[in-house]
């Protein structure tokens, strides 16, 4: 395999060997970008977070918050959860994929919005302060 290119065709969206076809562009290797998301020491002593642990479902709206950051991070849209280019995720979607009840996840996605852990701008949903919890790059090493 040494010496050997892969090249994608445009057209046919199909990796072909060398020159077949003229059309033919390079495509460079890139490897994903590691991500880890980090929950801070006191995350849930936060006042939000011990609001929303308090509430009736408060667990699962706790646990839906840290399923977003996820989809967010799957997105790796700087905190905007969108399935495809256009497409955001609704609360259906949302509740098929954390296999929450859809109810749950309609009044946990109100409540992370009252306060302000995340924010719909029009129909897309994005977390608030993604930065905060999202590391790209090398995972770190545990010390032995």
């Amino acid at each position: 395999m040494e010496g050997r290119t892969i090249e994608k065709d445009i057209r046919s969206n199909s990796i072909t060997n060398d020159n077949r076809r003229k059309e033919a562009i390079s495509v460079p290797v890139e490897l994903r970008k590691p991500c880890a998301i980090r929950l801070p020491i006191g995350f849930f002593d936060d006042d939000k977070v011990r609001i929303l642990y308090g509430q009736k479902n408060g667990m699962s709206v706790i646990l839906l918050y840290i399923m977003l950051l996820e989809f967010a991070a799957r997105s790796n849209r700087s905190g905007a959860l969108f399935v495809a280019d256009g497409i955001p995720y609704d609360a259906e979607m949302i509740a098929s994929l954390t296999r929450m009840d859809a109810a749950v996840v309609k009044s946990g996605l109100e409540s992370l919005q009252r306060y302000g852990l995340i924010d719909t701008a029009g129909d897309a949903i994005s977390v608030v302060g993604y930065a905060n919890f999202v590391e790209y790059g090398q995972p770190r090493r545990r010390r032995r």
